[in-house]
């Protein structure tokens, strides 16, 4: 029988075969121009990646247009429209909730019939066997489509209009709490950035255990402070995420995987295979606890010169990869666990955006790397820093698995819940 496997006791009624096409008004996307852009509006172009958490998510990266370039490409979204992702990243969503905003080709809008509860078939689309239907029905090579037709002929299985409401209002109790968690996550975010600079432009001082101030902070090259290391240039083919004897780290992962501090302890990172001849790597050349990888290579100014620090290596042999320098303190005049700060620093940042050469891919060598000036504090105000934004990093991470829990919780109920 079409019924699920967890169910409200007071429901006995099979479920109907219904298409997604059939229960909507209106299933299309956005615009497959650039329209002209115009700064400094509150009219948004937004794309699949806009779409998250249930909400239209805009930053200092989305566009903006005119209020005349609004009109002539506004769709007619509504209070029954629910927003999806369906070019590259595919599957995010997002409730319509009156923002201005002109839609992109990659993110697609399915206006309900009234007869239809929308949180019920918001929480339907985010199902294995929905997201299983769309994966098999992708287009595309190197980014991934999919159409409006697989999205009309997504094959659904209804209950009455009573069940739909109590599934509903049942998951939407869930999904308030991960998105006030996330809510917590950004504001401590904002919060773990504003005290960063604030400490690494010495805005804000430590004072020593009788009050007084810190001596004043030397101004060092990165060059006199670190020594480079030699890197390898295996590519992403030639690592693993099983078995070897050999760690690697790679730039992408640095890019959108670790955190400042890559503690060995908790995180996975990936093997070289073992037909990858090492024979040519010097001892020297593996890493040691409290070295810097950082990234030579980005896409975007923010990323440039984005830096790591590799703590609990233990006895691992670890390399660092592709697109990565790899410094070591020569002269022991910083501690682990503050090192990674030293280029968060905004005046940091804003010379390595000046040192960095390149067009579609921005790229800081290691001699330019070299010339970038650093301002180091003593030791003692260094454990303090560094101690005090661990602390935030801490609140952070609990966080972080405080919201997978409940999302792990309820990817469980959705495979339960739904036909």
């Amino acid at each position: 029988m079409n019924v699920p496997k967890l169910r409200f006791s007071e429901f006995n009624i099979e479920w109907e075969e219904e298409k997604l096409g059939n229960i909507s008004d209106k299933i299309s996307d956005g615009i497959h121009s650039t329209p002209k852009y115009k700064d400094g509006t509150d009219y948004f172009f937004v794309n699949g990646n806009n779409l998250m958490n249930k909400s239209i998510r805009v930053n200092e990266n989305t566009k903006t247009v005119s209020k005349e370039e609004y009109e002539k490409y506004k769709k007619n979204l509504n209070e029954r429209t629910i927003l999806i992702s369906i070019n590259g990243t595919i599957g995010n969503l997002a409730y319509y909730a009156n923002e201005k905003v002109v839609l992109g080709k990659s993110a697609a809008y399915i206006n309900l019939k009234s007869d239809k509860v929308k949180e019920f078939i918001y929480n339907y689309l985010q199902t294995p066997k929905i997201k299983s239907f769309f994966n098999g029905e992708l287009t595309g090579t190197t980014i991934k489509n999919l159409s409006l037709g697989t999205l009309k002929n997504t094959p659904l299985l209804l209950p009455n209009l009573e069940e739909q409401e109590k599934i509903a209002s049942f998951l939407t109790k869930i999904d308030e709490k991960i998105v006030g968690l996330d809510k917590k996550k950004q504001m401590w975010e904002i919060y773990k950035k504003e005290m960063i600079q604030q400490l690494l432009n010495q805005e804000l001082r430590f004072k020593d255990e009788y009050g007084n101030d810190y001596p004043e902070w030397e101004e060092e090259k990165f060059s006199e402070t670190f020594e480079f290391i030699s890197t390898n240039s295996l590519s992403r083919a030639d690592l693993n995420d099983e078995s070897g004897g050999v760690i690697n780290i790679h730039y992408g992962d640095i890019h959108k995987k670790f955190s400042h501090i890559l503690n060995f302890d908790k995180v996975h990172v990936p093997f070289i295979n073992e037909n990858v001849n090492l024979d040519n790597i010097k001892e020297e050349n593996y890493c040691k606890d409290g070295d810097l990888v950082i990234v030579d290579a980005s896409e975007d100014y923010e990323d440039i010169g984005k830096a790591i620090e590799l703590i609990n290596i233990g006895n691992k042999k670890v390399l660092a990869g592709l697109h990565t320098i790899l410094a070591r303190d020569k002269l022991g005049y910083t501690i682990g666990g503050f090192r990674s700060y030293l280029l968060l620093e905004n005046s940091i940042k804003l010379q390595l955006k000046k040192l960095a050469t390149g067009v579609s891919v921005l790229g800081v060598s290691k001699t330019n790397l070299g010339k970038i000036d650093l301002k180091i504090p003593s030791i003692q105000e260094q454990i303090k820093i560094a101690s005090f934004l661990s602390s935030i990093y801490a609140k952070l991470e609990l966080i972080n698995k405080e919201i997978e829990i409940n999302k792990k919780f309820k990817k469980g109920l959705l495979q339960q819940m739904f036909c």
